[in-house]
């Protein structure tokens, strides 16, 4: 069961985005009925998510998938990262400068790491979204970018 949310993972993190899907919906197959709420609920929706769909139901985490007229606070958990970037990419459509400047402070301390790298999902290195809202900021991101790059190549091995 494992093996199969591990190859989705490197394939996410490899950027191969399209065997990565693949992969998700393979994994989420076999995840059915394991009794874990977090993972039945809305997790295949999230891990498309991460990968830029945003068409398959992610129940707890939509308001992050597809937030409203407003981008709602995360709660502090394992997938704070997850949500974080979700929340960067939205300020950033959005050109929301107070969004932006918030989830930037607060991605900060992960920027060598890989975001919600749980086992189950991956959005990829958190520094890539600080260098993506370093643009949109009109701050230096070269720095975020080499580290970005990185992460990801160690994510692959």
């Amino acid at each position: 069961m494992f093996d199969s949310t591990d190859r989705a993972l490197r394939l996410a993190a490899g950027g191969r985005t399209g065997e990565a899907a693949s992969a998700y919906r393979h994994a989420a197959e076999r995840l059915d009925n394991t009794g874990m709420w977090g993972v039945e609920q809305g997790i295949l929706g999230l891990a498309l998510a991460s990968l830029g769909e945003s068409t398959v139901d992610s129940g707890p985490y939509m308001p992050w998938v597809r937030p409203g007229d407003t981008i709602p606070e995360s709660p502090r958990d394992l997938l704070l990262e997850a949500r974080l970037c979700l929340t960067a990419r939205a300020a950033i459509e959005r050109g929301d400068r107070v969004a932006m400047e918030r989830v930037f402070e607060l991605l900060l301390p992960a920027a060598g790491e890989l975001a919600a790298g749980s086992g189950l999902v991956t959005f990829g290195p958190v520094a890539g979204y600080l260098a993506d809202l370093a643009d949109a900021l009109g701050r230096p991101s070269a720095e975020y970018r080499e580290l970005a790059r990185k992460v990801a190549t160690s994510a692959r091995r």
